[in-house]
């Protein structure tokens, strides 16, 4: 009571014999059972948030108890006991009432209603004259006519009247909305028929988001509409989006139809969902299945607690993690419910639940995305975790980094067509490789456009009563095995107009991936996430995935006996465009400044280097006399290729070169990855990081077997559900949030990431 951080008994008692804090407070949770309400449907986005999808632990309603313990008899007293002192009393009910880590994350639980942005377009909105109004009603697709009565998007600049996007199961409009953008540039619309009093929804092409118009009864009264009396006759998007949620077919990812029982023990405890987090749950029950984390978490957590303050525990990265890999290892959390009817029982004190809200609120601390309580992609945040334990296991000097199990190297061939020549490149620190899918490949296409052409046959209507009446006909999607997905992923890809440096000229260029070296353990990525169009949009389909993989025919062997390598270039004087130096110059800008705003933009007009000179007016490097660089785009250190583009767009945010150009070598020249390094390794002093450990170049053999993967079902990145399935003791076991059960049929033909073990 003195710190306000909690313990399990054993841990108090050792706080005790370093502190000497005597008093604890035990908060006692009992559950008693919630009235049932069969009518409630989701109404939001959202898992474990009010009005959204919710969990089993929703049909009860917690009750709390509080007593006082002294240590080190663990002496246990209530509140109200007359040897308690006022003080004492006043401490508790200030505990009570805090704030703590679970109530803080669950303040930041999302639905799809909350966290839009006022636009940037709206205020300053042009509207024409065009003499429409459209009060009359019976409003219609400028483009469909009469075909198209919902799903119609207003223009609020110039009226037109468009209808919507498909949605991703192929209902939905024809996109005349979004062309009109685009032949426009108009960029705000409204959705007519989800317009009230209390506003209505509202998209910007321009930011490319839903948004909020605080001028939204203005605009709309432009065109005869008053917003406070008008009622809605359509769905909204969000509406929209959990529709077609409940469309797909979860049950297939969930082994719902199978008849599941449950295991327990130590490493067969489930996470607790909290709030749009299976992403998260699901990657860490199957890194916490890797012996070589189980080790540095759980072997090592005695150590680990011990060396840390306690007073610091809530804010230390391996303390949550090596507590997470106690209760999901230990078997503590994981019992059996005392049997029960479930007709008589009302209230009952189960198992504890694992819920890292501290370990979720460290992990996802500064980031945009993992700091919220929106659904994210379980792929981003395995790439984003290991980092994070790279970086913190780096800071303690021990050389124990259990992320480096999944890390090897990539070797890239690029060719001349022309000349023959070719040049390797390496890319290290790769943790996952990612797969296309070759539908075309399919091998029952012909039932797949069958079972499509009669589903393109149906109405919206029909489609839905099926739905409801669970009469809809068992999808067909396209079976493609993953010795194709490698196949075309190792193809030769031609790179048109390519400039060769051993011809001088333009010419196809042709560029060939092989594995530099294998990992001990191999993350898939299939490319289950497409864009068509500008929209992006689920692939559905079976991948035949073997238990065993043999990769050694994928593996690079670097320049080949006959293979001629690109000439050495020298470096050729660089000339400075005189002529864009004197426009600038006269501007007023120093010569010094313009030297290095002519050279950084070479070929390049006398406005882009102006726009580069006041995008950097704070930066004093260009006071300083223009030294020309020799270095090659690659970093000789690691003979890893850059994005000079990249490095260019991050410099520009302040971050010096050499280190944008360390961020994005390892993070496979993505920007966005690259950014949240530079700002998570701000910090640290630039020569440490060049020397972190590169991944192994050993011999190790390509073959694998598979251990586990993770399955998303919905049909968006940004909702949908992801649960993961583990092998262990030869039995696959399924992991979906808390519950853990023995997997009848492992659905492996429709997972999003694969996990494989060297062997």
């Amino acid at each position: 009571m003195n710190s306000w951080v909690g313990f399990s008994p054993t841990y108090a008692k050792l706080n005790f014999q370093q502190t000497g804090h005597t008093l604890y407070l035990n908060i006692i949770k009992t559950n008693t059972l919630k009235p049932k309400d069969e009518s409630e449907k989701p109404k939001v986005l959202g898992i474990g948030v009010e009005g959204g999808f919710q969990v089993e632990d929703d049909k009860w309603e917690p009750v709390y108890q509080y007593e006082v313990v002294v240590l080190p008899s663990f002496e246990r007293l209530p509140l109200d006991s007359p040897r308690l002192s006022d003080k004492v009393r006043t401490a508790a009910e200030a505990i009570i009432k805090a704030d703590s880590a679970e109530k803080k994350e669950q303040v930041k639980q999302w639905v799809a209603e909350e966290g839009l942005l006022v636009s940037a377009v709206a205020e300053n909105l042009v509207q024409l004259n065009t003499g429409r109004n459209l009060s009359f009603g019976n409003l219609t697709c400028d483009e469909c006519g009469g075909d198209a009565t919902t799903n119609l998007w207003l223009n609020l600049t110039d009226g037109h009247i468009g209808c919507g996007r498909k949605n991703f199961d192929g209902s939905g409009g024809q996109g005349h909305a979004l062309d009109h953008y685009r032949k426009t540039n108009y960029p705000l619309v409204v959705k007519l028929g989800t317009i009230t009093a209390e506003g209505a929804d509202v998209f910007s092409y321009a930011e490319d988001n839903m948004v909020l118009d605080p001028l939204l009864e203005k605009h709309l009264a432009h065109w005869g509409l008053d917003m406070k009396s008008l009622t809605k006759t359509d769905k909204t998007v969000a509406e929209l989006e959990i529709e077609l949620q409940h469309t797909y077919d979860w049950s297939r990812a969930q082994e719902n139809a199978a008849s599941l029982v449950p295991v327990y023990g130590p490493g067969f405890t489930g996470i607790e969902n909290l709030g749009n987090t299976c992403y998260m749950a699901s990657i860490l029950q199957v890194l916490f299945t890797v012996p070589e984390f189980c080790a540095r978490y759980y072997g090592d957590r005695e150590q680990i607690i011990q060396s840390c303050r306690f007073s610091e525990a809530p804010r230390d990265f391996h303390v949550q993690l090596s507590k997470l890999a106690d209760a999901l290892l230990s078997g503590n959390f994981s019992k059996p419910e005392p049997e029960t009817k479930e007709e008589t029982k009302t209230e009952y004190k189960k198992t504890a639940l694992v819920r890292p809200f501290m370990l979720k609120s460290l992990v996802g601390e500064g980031h945009h995305e993992f700091s919220t309580n929106r659904q994210q992609d379980s792929l981003e945040f395995f790439q984003y975790f290991l980092q994070l334990v790279e970086r913190k296991e780096h800071a303690t000097g021990l050389n124990k980094d259990p992320s480096k199990v999944f890390k090897f190297s990539m070797e890239e061939k690029l060719k001349c067509s022309a000349s023959n020549c070719v040049r390797y490149t390496t890319t290290a620190n790769q943790v996952n490789v990612v797969l296309p899918i070759p539908v075309e490949k399919a091998t029952n296409l012909l039932e797949v456009h069958r079972y499509r052409d009669a589903e393109n046959l149906k109405s919206e209507e029909q489609k839905k009563r099926e739905r409801e009446s669970k009469t809809a006909p068992t999808p067909v999607y396209p079976k493609v095995s993953m010795e194709d997905c490698f196949k075309t992923w190792g193809q030769e890809e031609m790179i048109d107009d390519w400039f060769s440096p051993a011809t001088q000229s333009k010419t196809i260029a042709i560029k060939q991936k092989r594995f530099q070296d294998f990992p001990k353990y191999l993350a898939i990525q299939l490319s289950r996430f497409v864009y068509e169009g500008n929209q992006l949009k689920k692939l559905e389909a079976d991948v035949d995935v073997p238990d065993f993989l043999d990769l050694e025919h994928l593996r690079g062997n670097g320049l080949q006996p006959g293979e001629k390598e690109f000439p050495s270039q020298q470096e050729k004087p660089v000339k400075l465009d005189e002529d864009v130096i004197a426009v600038l110059t006269s501007m007023g800008f120093p010569r010094t400044r313009c030297e290095h705003a002519v050279y950084n933009n070479q070929g390049k007009d006398a406005q882009t280097a102006m726009d580069w000179l006041f995008a950097r007016m704070d930066d004093p490097a260009l006071d300083l006399p223009l030294q020309i660089s020799t270095k090659k785009a690659s970093d000789s250190s690691s003979g890893v290729s850059v994005d000079e583009g990249a490095v260019e767009t991050l410099s520009q945010m302040g971050f010096s070169v050499q280190r944008c150009r360390i961020a994005l070598q390892k993070t496979d020249n993505n920007p966005e990855r690259a950014l949240d390094w530079l700002f998570s390794h701000s910090e640290e002093p630039m020569e440490e990081v060049v020397k972190t450990p590169r991944a192994s170049t050993d011999n190790a053999r390509g073959k694998y077997r598979l251990f586990a993967f993770v399955t998303h079902m919905g049909k968006s990145t940004e909702s949908g559900h992801y649960v993961a399935h583990i092998k262990k003791n030869d039995k696959w076991c399924i992991f979906n949030d808390r519950k853990v059960a023995e997997s009848q049929n492992p659905p492996r033909e429709m997972a999003y990431i694969y996990f494989f073990e060297r062997i």
